[in-house]
């Protein structure tokens, strides 16, 4: 007759398998725990999971629960029992965007809308104006089976800040107004090793449910340049979905001596979603004053592509045990590669007629030319008493964003954090972590002779040679991103991790 210890690993063994058939089944629960509206690391803050973002990011060797699934799925291997732990972050996004004031001519006559007088719109300073964003968190599970084989769950959105809106008549207009968006990662992970080793995989299905964006592009129909207001302006909104998609993240560790050892994982395939949906065009407040009716689009939709690229982690940790194994300390540097070089433009292909404008829309292209990162992150943890451990950390990162191409959109420019943190053990099996991680951003300075993020003007973009730069540079538009760019983020991070 089977043992009960046989039984419940056989239960444990037929859910998980159960699980990995009805993946599209749980991607609404998954992102009822985890949602975000920024695209993968290097775009976000480090790390998902309280103990992760505790150590600033140091997390390729030295997680002990069950987050390791996503940061390096090999570690489950050496995690006994049945393990929980979720964890959930509050984040800042402090984002700030003074625009230099523009060389090209304003011809808008003001005197048309008294509300309003030059140097009001399309000038000055704006910033986020939703900055705290709630809703982030992860959930994961791990269970060794007798052979010594350990099966993980995670279910997580990628770590950063939420929905970021803007005001309409702000410096900031030609770039954005409105952002929001749910992507949310579900994954199924086996590792197996032994006491120097182990190896492990998590195959994930990512789901783009829905991104919105917002911007004010400018309507008019002639070659005119208008800098920082017209009177045809509109608020554009494109919103999109993409099909879920699989990738995978695979890892290995490895002991190199009793306190020594070295760790690697990595995403070794790209995710590529293809989005698509509706596009629908709106009036500026106290500016454009189309009825309702002319401003519907016939035949309106918008597409794009975009890929989050392949990732390589290397950490190499020094660490210190009791007679019993029991950790006292350890130290981990980490270095984490983002291939993000794919992301040359973000190119939106729009179809419709806007009856207010009486013309068709014309496809949108936003340059990027992002750049792969690199980042380096030392941190730690050591034990002071026997149910408390203190977390500290600190890393360095290279932006993903090129100076002349900054924006308020995904704002990633070098930056550094430093990060701490507690776990207590509350009784034997269950542990409470608290984290705090601050990211001072690197001030971004954009001259208008070398911006190249342009204002949209999606019913006639400029002609060539429509106007130029002090470079004899041709361009559609006034360069939106010329000024100061100023970003931090602050994560506030709870977790609790439970071990039977």
């Amino acid at each position: 007759m089977p043992s009960k210890a046989h039984l419940f690993t056989t239960s444990i063994s037929q859910s998980l398998s159960s699980a990995l058939i009805r993946f599209n089944a749980l991607i609404f629960t998954g992102l009822l725990w985890g949602l975000s509206n920024a695209w993968g690391a290097g775009l976000t803050i480090p790390d998902n999971g309280s103990v992760a973002t505790a150590r600033g990011g140091a997390s390729v060797s030295g997680i002990n629960d069950p987050t390791a699934g996503f940061l390096n799925p090999s570690l489950l291997s050496r995690q006994s029992g049945l393990r929980l732990s979720y964890n959930h972050n509050l984040i800042l996004s402090h984002i700030h965007f003074t625009r230099t004031p523009s060389v090209i001519p304003d011809p808008y006559d003001y005197e048309q809308d008294p509300e309003f007088s030059a140097g009001e719109i399309g000038v000055g300073s704006a910033q986020n104006q939703t900055p705290l964003f709630p809703i982030n968190g992860t959930l994961a599970m791990s269970y060794q089976l007798e052979s010594g084989t350990t099966l993980g769950f995670s279910i997580y959105g990628p770590n950063s800040g939420g929905a970021s809106q803007y005001p309409m008549q702000g410096s900031q207009r030609y770039m954005m107004t409105e952002f929001s968006g749910l992507l949310g990662f579900v994954g199924a992970s086996v590792a197996h090793g032994g006491d120097h080793w182990g190896i492990g995989t998590t195959l994930q299905l990512a789901s783009m449910l829905n991104m919105n964006y917002k911007m004010v592009v400018d309507g008019t129909s002639s070659s005119t340049i208008n800098p920082n207001v017209s009177s045809l302006d509109v608020e554009a909104e494109i919103d999109v979905s993409a099909p879920s998609e699989f990738t995978a993240i695979i890892g290995g560790w490895y002991r190199i001596t009793d306190h020594l050892e070295i760790a690697a994982s990595g995403r070794i395939l790209p995710i590529h979603f293809k989005a698509s949906g509706d596009v629908k065009v709106d009036n500026t407040p106290n500016i454009t004053r189309f009825p309702s009716d002319s401003l519907a689009i016939e035949g309106g939709d918008a597409s794009f592509n975009f890929t989050l690229p392949q990732t390589a982690r290397l950490g190499l940790r020094y660490f210190e045990a009791d007679d019993q194994g029991e950790e006292l300390f350890d130290v981990e540097l980490a270095v984490v590669y983002e291939r993000w070089s794919e992301m040359d433009e973000l190119k939106i292909n729009l179809e419709g007629y806007v009856m207010a404008l009486s013309a068709d829309l014309q496809d949108v292209v936003i340059a990027k030319k992002w750049r792969d990162t690199l980042s380096a992150r030392l941190g730690g943890s050591r034990q002071v008493h026997p149910d408390l451990k203190i977390h500290l950390g600190a890393f360095v990162e290279q932006g993903a964003t090129p100076r002349q191409y900054a924006n308020i959109d995904f704002p990633s420019y070098d930056r550094f954090g430093v990060a701490s943190g507690l776990s207590y053990q509350v009784i034997s099996s269950i542990e409470l972590v608290v984290g705090y991680l601050h990211i001072f951003e690197h001030q971004v300075t954009v001259d208008e002779s070398e911006g190249k993020i342009f204002q949209q003007r999606p019913i006639a973009p400029c002609p060539e040679r429509c106007g130029m730069n002090e470079t004899g540079q041709s361009y559609s538009g006034a360069p939106a991103n010329a000024g100061v760019h100023r970003v931090s983020f602050q994560s506030f991070t709870l977790g609790m991790n439970a071990s039977f």
